[in-house]
């Protein structure tokens, strides 16, 4: 099976850009929530950053462009996840939407008016600070499989399914850019879990985690 493009089945067709300086258009399931379908851009680099986004549903890609053409993934954020930070007022990275998600715009104004909200958003953004050192030790500290390994857990993790956890659509190519590996690499760490029986691939390409407690093994978190 060839692995380079390991990605999930989506259900909405590809969509119109959706700006940060354009009036989000609001979801007809969840009325306080805009949808944006796989491949949308919820923002780009460059972009003013007027609101962050509180992830409900599906997966968003944030990641930079170097001047050489190359890309560096940067965080994938899942539901319950915030993402739209910036430090001087424009965003630094573009926002990809890897599945059918769903976020809710969050006005910056709007954290000092609202305690409430601002402590909620708060809490969420030190979660995402503890992730970041995790990642850090990842990055600096574990070898290929264990890097893929512990990604996967990560997702398993936020998926909340347990061993039936299956994964956006993200190629081997994005997980390598995230991860610091090259797409070979990427292709020979999924070869060997598989092998290991810790993952499976089902139809359409969807990753499922066959064993959590040995894929956490396999990460090195045990």
């Amino acid at each position: 099976m060839d692995f380079t493009d390991l990605v999930v089945e989506t259900r909405f067709a590809a969509p119109p850009l959706l700006r940060d300086d354009e009036p989000p258009a609001r979801s007809e399931r969840r009325p306080d929530a805009v949808r944006v379908p796989r491949g949308a851009e919820l923002f780009r680099a460059g972009d003013l950053a007027r609101r962050l986004y509180e992830v409900r549903s599906g997966a968003l890609m944030l990641y930079r462009l170097l001047p050489d053409g190359r890309r560096q993934v940067v965080d994938v954020a899942t539901a319950g996840d915030v993402c739209g930070l910036a430090s001087a007022g424009v965003h630094e990275s573009t926002c990809e939407a890897l599945a059918d998600s769903a976020v809710v715009a969050i006005e910056r104004r709007a954290l000092e008016s609202d305690p409430r909200l601002g402590d909620r958003v708060r809490g969420k953004l030190e979660r995402a600070a503890c992730a970041l050192h995790a990642r850090i030790v990842d990055l600096g500290r574990k070898g290929a499989d264990e890097r893929v390994a512990s990604f996967l857990l990560r997702l398993a993790e936020a998926a909340g399914d347990g061993d039936a956890a299956t994964f956006p659509a993200m190629t081997q190519a994005q997980i390598g850019d995230y991860l610091g590996l090259s797409l070979e690499t990427v292709c020979r760490a999924f070869s060997r879990l598989r092998g290991r029986g810790l993952v499976e691939t089902a139809r359409g390409g969807r990753v499922r985690v066959c064993d959590l407690a040995r894929l956490r093994e396999a990460a090195g978190d045990a």
